[in-house]
């Protein structure tokens, strides 16, 4: 049984960055300033969340037990640049 799968959710283009509040103009720099900070240079998207749910509840995960799974594409927090 695959519970309390989302802790915190890492940089993912969703609409939700839409729904922030901000001008088109600051969503922008917060993407651009995510990007930056990736290792992988994007940010990632939900196929990239959809692929380790379809994983976890299959066969193939059957004796994972109590694991953290980082799908954040090596981003590292501590480098987020001030977006004021």
């Amino acid at each position: 049984m695959i519970t309390d799968i989302v802790k915190f959710l890492r940089p993912v283009d969703t609409p939700f960055y839409d729904k922030l509040g901000f001008s088109e103009e600051a969503v922008e720099k917060l993407k651009n300033a995510l990007v930056e900070i990736n290792p992988l240079r994007r940010i990632g998207d939900a196929i990239d969340i959809a692929n380790l749910i379809v994983f976890l509840a299959s066969e193939n995960a059957c004796y994972i037990n109590g694991a953290n799974y980082n799908i954040d594409g090596a981003t590292i927090y501590e480098n987020v640049p001030d977006l004021q």
